[in-house]
This record gives structure tokens, C-alpha cells and sequence, in this order.
């Protein structure tokens, strides 16, 4: 690792300043007891919708938890009564200011000051956002440490959200405050990509939230209008949505084949489009990108990004993404130029048309990705024009700040080309270019956040796809919202909260144990999927009987917990016959060198039997619809790459038997 000793200190540092600050010899205070309680919730901030919504979260899962409602207003009782007081920290009152912690330098902020009074009636509860979104983040913090935990989108409805029913509900006294290092902490969720799911997008909405992400990436697809379904956000209440928790709209990301389309403007000018082969061909995958040379082109375009903008005013970072997979237009001056230079030459001149009518939106594009994977090297970039990096099929084990790194050096030079700041693009959730058995990438979430504080990058996009994997891929996504928030939270420590708090006191350690080894012994769940040795089956075999049973027997009469772990174990199943499949596929090719052709062949036909477990495990997990598998990406993508295995060995045999 490159983190030199001042860094580790002011990291450190970082932390215990973020960090609770209790002391044993301080009284707790219960907010009910034994089912009762007479505290309220007042609003220092009292025309806010914001901060009004955020009381009524809190009432809500109070009431949940201990059966009892608390009133929220603004009160004058004829005798005192304990209080939880919600609101901006600037709403609060002088003393009230005084005894709340400083907040860390940084964004969506927020301080809590837990009190026990002289009297019960006495004792207050400050929760002090910096800003709206700070408030509501006080609110969920609260109920955290009575117990809540938000680890997965509510999509399951045999799955909720981790709510502890308990007639009692007490906190230490002390204080705390927390900020993020990251103004933009982006979650573009799977049912907010390309077709959407507007039932599962507001839950994926809600989670974000309360794993401490500000803003939401949308998607579209390609083949309807953008404004079109922009529209279908606001009617199916995404927008309001959005506007109740103070949350930003990103998008519409990789569009450039609807802002220039060839059926509007092909035929009259077939120059704006991009060369492939010598011919100008239109924005489509076997097409090209259209022509970023061509001046009357670029003007057309920008006029169109300013014409979406009217129709879609919600849109806080207006990401301009070339459309995805599309080869760069060849034809001799975009060669010339460079097509990283000609793409900041293009997001240079749309801000340059919108920037007087929206001069809060921040516009973003793609670098360090497909066709412009090279750092522009002459164009004069826009000083308001952000970049997201993106290194897709990134492998997690090692994190930008191991010097092992490889793309370390691009995303520097993208980082010093990026004036308007950078956005680092994870693939921490996404199974499309991961492993199909979803690990914990705490060690690249930990390696990441110190390289991206040390370097003053300030936004992370977190991409999770596709849609059947939510389930798979959402621990991860619940680790990058919250330690990126958080600076002072460990991942590893996370992943044993989480087995605590979700598979229950009696799993939760076996749990504990079980994920750790995935998340430091990452290479397992690369190998699973190709290159798996005997020691890599044999782990797999250990872990199920090492942890997985006991924990299963350990919580078969606990409905929620039992029904938990049946992931897990299903997830488990196809894991162990993957790493059988790659094995077998291992022996196959070593027995083949070793001329042993009939032993070859019947390692084939056991190679054959598993991949037939393997596809039939993965359907009927898909038609659990749980989360688990997506059916349609693992038909399109995986079975035929297991089939193909077996149809390389079976040639090569028979070119053996030829011989």
C-alpha cells in the first residue's frame, strides 16, 4: 500500500472526531419503557418539508419498534416532558448549538447530543442535521442504534427491513457527529436501469437513503424518448419521491444515440455521423459514435441536451455518456484529434449553450471507459465539466491504493484532466462483469476510500446490475453507501453487524465467519467462475459444513433468520458446483496433454452432469425471485459460456481420436 504515515493519522484522526464519544459513567436514557413512553418529537426547523418528513420516519419505526407513537409538534405543555428536537443545526438555540459536537469538514453533515436531565423530563435527544439531508441521516442514525438496519430494498416481502420489536428502547448518554468526505454519493440501483421497475425503483429509492447515498442514476432506455420517460418518473411518483428526502436525479447517462438520432437527422446529414469501414453509419452498436469533429454536429447536439433539460428540470448532474459499447467515429480528423479530446471539446460546448438558463446542473461525462479509456491530452477542458471514471471489469483485490493497481496511472491523469472534479465509478454490485457469487468487497471498499480522501476525489457511483441479482449484489451496495459516507467505519466490521443483526444471535457469528473469509480470501470467488483447483473445492465444502449447517440448525425454528440463511445456502449450492465445473474443465485439458483420452472423456461426462445442476439450481433460484440469480443475463451470458466449455473439450478429443 501507498498511504504514507501522515495520511494513517489524519485518517485516525478523522475517525475518533466522527466516532461516538460515550463514557461508561453516564447515565443511559430510555425513550420507552416497558411499552410506555411520554416523549415527543419537537421540530427546531418548522416549516421544512424536509426535516417534517424526516420526523415522521423516525415516529414511524419507533412505533414499530416499541407499539408506541410519539406525538411530533411544537409543544407547550403545562408541565415539561422529554424530547427528541429534529432539525437543521441553525434552527437550533444558542445553548442547544453549544452542546452539540462539531461537525467533520465535509457534506450532508449532522451532530447528535443524547442528554439524560436531573429529571426523566428533563432528557433530550438533539438530532442536528447541517442540511436537510444531514437531518434525515440524525433521524436514521437514531434509530440505529436501537437496533434498525436497512440491508436490502423491501422487494421481498418474506424479507423486511431489520426493525427489533422491544416494549424498551434506551441509548447511552454522549455525543457524535458525522459528514462525508464525498459531496455525490451515487446509487444507480438495478430497477433504475434501461427498463424500469417503478414499484421495486421506490424501494430501491428508499434504501439508498437510508444507507446514506444522495442521489439517484436513472437509465434510460434507448428505444423511447427520454422525456417520454422522464415523464413516467414523475407519474409514478419517483420525482416526489426523490423531493421528499432532499435527494438529487442523475441521469441520463449513455445517450448519446438519442440526443443525435440518425432517424432525425441521417438523411439530410449523413456527415454529423460516425465512419466505420469507410462508411457513415448510424449510433448503434454495429454503428458508431456520431461524428465529434464535425462542429455542426456538436452544435446540434448541444441544442438537443438544452431541449431535454427544458422537458426534464429535475436533473441535478446531467451525465452525457457516449452510448454504450459504441466504437469511436473513424474517419481521419476524429483519428487525428483523439476521441477523449473531441468528447471534452463536445461536454465543453453543451455547457457552454445551457450554463446561463441552469447554472446549478452539473454536467458530467464518461473517461477512463471503452472508447475513451485514453486521458484527453490537448483539448482545454470546461471548468465546470466533471468526469466519472470507470474501469469496468475491474478486479476488487486490489484497491487504487495497492501500488499493484494497474489503472492507477489513467485514473491520476483523468483525475488532473478533470478540472470540475471526478466521480470514481465502482462496480461494487455489479454481477455482469463479477463474479456470479457475489462477495464482500470490503477490501476494495476500504482501499478505495483511503485513496480517494487522500487524493480529494469527492464522488463515488455505485452501479448494481442486473435486476435479478439485487438480492446478490445489495450487500455490497449496502457497505459502499455507508462507508463512504462514514469514514470511520470498517467494512470488515460491518460484515459482523450485519450477520448479527440479519441472521440473528445464534447464526450471526457462523455468519460472521463465513463472509469474512469471502471478503479477505477474494480470489475464491474469481476462481469460482473459472480456474477453481481441488483446495478451492474443498474450501467451498468446509465453509458449508464449518458454518452454513450449524448456523442453519442453529436457527431452523426462527422463521426470519431460517428463511435468511436459505439464500445463502442456495447461493452456496451453485457456488460449490461452479468450482466443480471449473475443476473438471482443469482436469479435462491436464488429462488431454497427458494423452489419457478415455479418462478425459468420462471427466466430460461428469463435466456435463454438473453444468446440468448448475443451469437447473440457477432457474429455479431465479424463479424464487428473491434476488438470488437473474435469469435472463445468466441465460444470455453465463449457461452459454458453461455450454461452450464443454463443447471446446468434447472438439478437442476428438481431434485426439482423429489423430
Amino acid at each position: 500500500m501507498n498511504i504514507s504515515a501522515t495520511i494513517i493519522a489524519a485518517t485516525i484522526a478523522t475517525i475518533a472526531l466522527a466516532s461516538s464519544v460515550f463514557s461508561a459513567d453516564r447515565p443511559a436514557v430510555a425513550v420507552a419503557v416497558e411499552g410506555k413512553s411520554d416523549w415527543r418529537i419537537e421540530l427546531a426547523s418548522k416549516d421544512i418539508p424536509v426535516v417534517q418528513w424526516a420526523a415522521k420516519e423516525l415516529q414511524t419505526s419507533l412505533r414499530r419498534m416499541s407499539r408506541r407513537e410519539l406525538p411530533i409538534g411544537d409543544f407547550k405543555p403545562a408541565r415539561p416532558a422529554p424530547a427528541i428536537v429534529l432539525g437543521l443545526r441553525k434552527d437550533f438555540s444558542v445553548e442547544d448549538r453549544s452542546i452539540l459536537p462539531r461537525v467533520p469538514r465535509g457534506f450532508d453533515g449532522y451532530a447528535i447530543a443524547v442528554l439524560p436531565g436531573r429529571e426523566q423530563s428533563l432528557s433530550r435527544i438533539l438530532l442536528a442535521g447541517e442540511n436537510d439531508r444531514g437531518a434525515i441521516y440524525a433521524a436514521y442514525d437514531l434509530l440505529e442504534r436501537f437496533g434498525c438496519r436497512w440491508f436490502y430494498p423491501t422487494q421481498d416481502e418474506n424479507d423486511p427491513e431489520v426493525v427489533p420489536k422491544q416494549s424498551t428502547l434506551s441509548i447511552a448518554s454522549g455525543s457524535w457527529a458525522v459528514a462525508s468526505p464525498f459531496k455525490y454519493r451515487i446509487c444507480n440501483p438495478s430497477s433504475w436501469i434501461y427498463e424500469m421497475d417503478y414499484p421495486a425503483a421506490a424501494k430501491q429509492l428508499d434504501w439508498a437513503m437510508k444507507n446514506r447515498y444522495n442521489c439517484m442514476a436513472w437509465g434510460p432506455v434507448s428505444n423511447a424518448s427520454m422525456q417520454s420517460q422522464y415523464r413516467q418518473l414523475k407519474e409514478h411518483g419517483l420525482l416526489a419521491e426523490l423531493s421528499k428526502r432532499a435527494m438529487l436525479l442523475y441521469g441520463p447517462g449513455h445517450c448519446f444515440d438519442q440526443l443525435l438520432k440518425a432517424d432525425d437527422y441521417m438523411a439530410e446529414h449523413p456527415q454529423w455521423f460516425g465512419m466505420r469501414d469507410g462508411k457513415r453509419v448510424p449510433q448503434t452498436f454495429f454503428g458508431a459514435q456520431f461524428c465529434w469533429s464535425n462542429p455542426q454536429a456538436r452544435k446540434q447536439f448541444a441544442e438537443n441536451a438544452a431541449v431535454f433539460l427544458d422537458a426534464c428540470p429535475e436533473i441535478s448532474i446531467l451525465s452525457l455518456m457516449p452510448f454504450d459499447g459504441g466504437k469511436s467515429c473513424d474517419c481521419p480528423e476524429c483519428n487525428k484529434a483523439g476521441a477523449s479530446n473531441l468528447l471534452m471539446l463536445l461536454l465543453g460546448e453543451t455547457i457552454d449553450r445551457i450554463e446561463k438558463k441552469y447554472p446549478q446542473v452539473v454536467v458530467e461525462t464518461l473517461g477512463g471507459y471503452g472508447n475513451v479509456s485514453a486521458p484527453p491530452t490537448n483539448a482545454k477542458i470546461h471548468p465546470r465539466q466533471r468526469v466519472v471514471w470507470a474501469h469496468w471489469g475491474r478486479y476488487h483485490g486490489t484497491p487504487y491504493d495497492d501500488e499493484r493497481y494497474a489503472e492507477r496511472k489513467n485514473l491520476e491523469l483523468w483525475h488532473k484532466a478533470a478540472s470540475g472534479g471526478l466521480t470514481a465509478g465502482q462496480y461494487y454490485g455489479d454481477n455482469f462483469c463479477q463474479p456470479w457469487i457475489m462477495p464482500p468487497f470490503a477490501m476494495a471498499i476500504e482501499g478505495d476510500r483511503r485513496y480517494l480522501i487522500e487524493k480529494k476525489i469527492d464522488s463515488v457511483f455505485v452501479l448494481m446490475w442486473p435486476p435479478g441479482y439485487w438480492w446478490n449484489h445489495g450487500l455490497n451496495g449496502y457497505l459502499a453507501g455507508r462507508c463512504f459516507f462514514d469514514p470511520s467505519l470498517d467494512p470488515y466490521r460491518e460484515i459482523h453487524d450485519y450477520a448479527r443483526h440479519y441472521f440473528g444471535p445464534a447464526a450471526g457469528p457462523a455468519l460472521a465467519a463465513y463472509y469474512e473469509q469471502w471478503a479477505r480470501q477474494i480470489d475464491l470467488a474469481y476462481r469460482v467462475r473459472g480456474g477453481a483447483s481441488e483446495a478451492d473445492v474443498a474450501m467451498l465444502a468446509a465453509q458449508r459444513a464449518k458454518w452454513l449447517q450449524p448456523a442453519m440448525t442453529a436457527a431452523k425454528d426462527d422463521a426470519p433468520y431460517a428463511y435468511r440463511l436459505s439464500k445463502v445456502k442456495q447461493l452456496h449450492a451453485i457456488a460449490e458446483r461452479m468450482a466443480e465445473s471449473s475443476r473438471q474443465n482443469e482436469e479435462i485439458d491436464r488429462l488431454r496433454k497427458e494423452g489419457k483420452i478415455e479418462e478425459a472423456k468420462k471427466c466430460l461426462d461428469r463435466l456435463r452432469t454438473t453444468t446440468e445442476h448448475i443451469l437447473q439450481l440457477a432457474h429455479a433460484n431465479a424463479d424464487l425471485n428473491q434476488g438470488l440469480i437473474d435469469k435472463q443475463t445468466f441465460d444470455a451470458f453465463v449457461a452459454p459460456g458453461l455450454k461452450s466449455r464443454i463443447e471446446e473439450r468434447a472438439k478437442a478429443l476428438a481431434k485426439k481420436d482423429e489423430k
